[in-house]
């Protein structure tokens, strides 16, 4: 199938299923609507154009996010367990060494609000003197980042330690 048939029978498939989409709401306004709902219909959608597992690790950490926010906790340890299992799948495939340590600090924020803290504080520490050195970033932005996650793991390690409440949303 050529790309732009291709293009058009995915494009037919999200209208079919958006068809399909029915949403409870006495308001017209779409921000009205739970982000965790409009989530729930951009994942299907989502799922028809076929997402890689850095988009879908990316958007469970989202959607444990704002399900946190709604106060919906069991359902955002699912949608962060979903992250972490993918995250650990990114993890064992040698072509994102680079992103070691990225994908570790993901999978020990996962650990941590999924109150694992041991397994969080081993994430964290294995990061910390690994290098983030994506082959298509700058050097610079690279050495920057990589900075930053470092300092940020620091103090997840700090909180953890003396017992302090991290936010989790």
């Amino acid at each position: 199938m050529t790309g732009r048939n291709s293009r058009r029978k995915r494009f037919a498939e999200v209208r079919d299923l958006l068809g399909t989409v029915h949403i409870e709401t006495s308001s017209n306004n779409y921000l009205d609507i739970p982000t965790s709902v409009r989530l729930g219909v951009a994942k299907k959608v989502y799922e028809v154009l076929e997402q890689n597992d850095w988009f879908w690790c990316h958007f469970y950490r989202v959607l444990g996010y704002h399900l946190e926010l709604e106060g919906k906790t069991a359902e955002a340890a699912l949608a962060r367990r979903d992250a972490l299992t993918i995250a650990e799948k990114l993890l064992a495939d040698p072509e994102n060494k680079p992103m070691q340590k990225q994908l570790l600090l993901i999978a020990g924020a996962m650990r941590h609000f999924l109150e694992d803290n041991n397994g969080a504080l081993k994430n964290f520490r294995e990061a910390i003197p690994l290098e983030f050195n994506p082959p298509d970033w700058k050097e610079e932005d690279a050495r920057g980042t990589n900075a930053y996650m470092t300092e940020l793991m620091q103090e997840y390690i700090k909180k953890i330690e003396a017992g302090e409440p991290i936010p989790r949303n």
